[in-house]
């Protein structure tokens, strides 16, 4: 059976963004060279607290994980259906969770001022969620399939698209529930990008 398919955890839906009571986070960096001696890093400049660090707290696999424009921010969806959002410095804090889907979030995007997040799932909805309430804004149906991928527009009028293995991609303005447009891709999109291109920056879809 396909794993996006399963069943959830929890089909409670609830719709807030919550503090998490304990995070655990370790610097994992413990490779040994051919000598077994440690291997030393070169001097960081990045202020990360450590070269690599774990983020604990999904109760799942994780399908999805970015971060926002500023660095600062990182979203992760997992199969457990949560959405948590990390501070990239200092102990990469988990400070908050966006529930809501029902199914595993296979795909996350983040708008261009960090303040929305935009989520694909396998429940066949995408979600437009306000970070600073903590709230889904739109829940956005009209897919027929799982949706596997989502991209965002970087210049001009924000929108994004999502791909589904109902073969078809559609574009949706976040401040609706339904698809502006949509075009039938003849097979499941498993990943898409928009670029701007030319003197006109017209939108170009990539579609894999």
């Amino acid at each position: 059976m396909d794993k996006r398919k399963e069943a959830p955890y929890d089909e409670k839906e609830d719709n807030m963004l919550m503090k998490r009571v304990k995070m655990v986070t370790e610097d994992v960096v413990k490779a040994k060279d051919m000598q077994s001696s440690l291997i030393e890093s070169i001097p960081r400049t990045s202020g990360l607290k450590a070269p690599i660090m774990q983020l604990t707290g999904h109760q799942g696999e994780i399908f999805s994980c970015r971060f926002d424009s500023s660095g600062r921010y990182i979203a992760s969806g997992s199969f457990d259906q949560l959405i948590l959002i990390w501070n990239t410095y200092g102990d990469c804090s988990n400070f908050g969770q966006l529930k809501g889907h029902k199914r595993a979030i296979l795909d996350l995007q983040w708008s261009r001022d960090s303040r929305v997040i935009y989520s694909a799932s396998a429940d066949q909805t995408a979600g437009t969620w306000d970070l600073e309430t903590g709230q889904r804004l739109r829940k956005h149906t009209g897919h027929e399939d799982i949706i596997n991928c989502i991209a965002t527009a970087r210049r001009g009028t924000e929108f994004f698209a999502t791909g589904s293995d109902d073969t078809t991609i559609s574009l949706w303005d976040g401040r609706q529930k339904n698809a502006i447009d949509y075009f039938d891709a003849e097979y499941a999109a498993d990943w898409i990008a928009i670029l701007k291109y030319g003197i006109c920056e017209k939108d170009l879809l990539f579609i894999k």
